[in-house]
């Protein structure tokens, strides 16, 4: 949904099936575009390819390599963006990320930013959002 925008700022990737030896995996992401387009096209063109590059995602899934590589991937995703901006002169712009892996048995959710992820199913709805430990007492008060 556009909203009032005059242009859309939001991407999205939706890859039901990797491919090669994770063909039966697909990940999807929507990236909500701040001040802006060009980060949130940015990331759409490059995460998916920052988490598979981690070498942690494979076919004999294992969730905490799995884990790991999704956030590393992510970590990876913003030390690439932080170089591009400062190389090409950035002043403004980001994106929120919310994304899934899916494998034949597990789905894991990531999210960065304000956005976040519903599952629902057989009509119960559950809220997805896992906030950095280290963060969350300072956001709620407690010091």
């Amino acid at each position: 949904m556009q909203g009032w925008r005059a242009h859309m700022e939001d991407f999205h990737n939706c890859f039901p099936q990797l491919g090669g030896e994770l063909s039966h995996w697909g990940f999807f992401a929507v990236y909500d575009g701040h001040a802006g387009s060009t980060v949130a096209e940015h990331c759409s063109r490059n995460l998916l390819e920052h988490i598979l590059g981690t070498g942690k995602i494979r076919a004999e899934e294992d969730v905490e390599q799995v884990t790991e590589g999704i956030r590393e991937g992510f970590f990876l995703m913003d030390k690439h963006l932080h170089a591009m901006a400062c190389r090409e002169g950035w002043e403004r712009g980001g994106t929120t990320v919310v994304s899934t892996v899916i494998t034949p048995h597990h789905i894991y959710f990531a999210n960065c930013g304000d956005s976040r992820a519903v599952l629902c199913r057989a009509g119960a709805c559950g809220l997805f959002d896992r906030r950095p430990q280290a963060i969350q007492p300072w956001r709620e008060g407690a010091h």
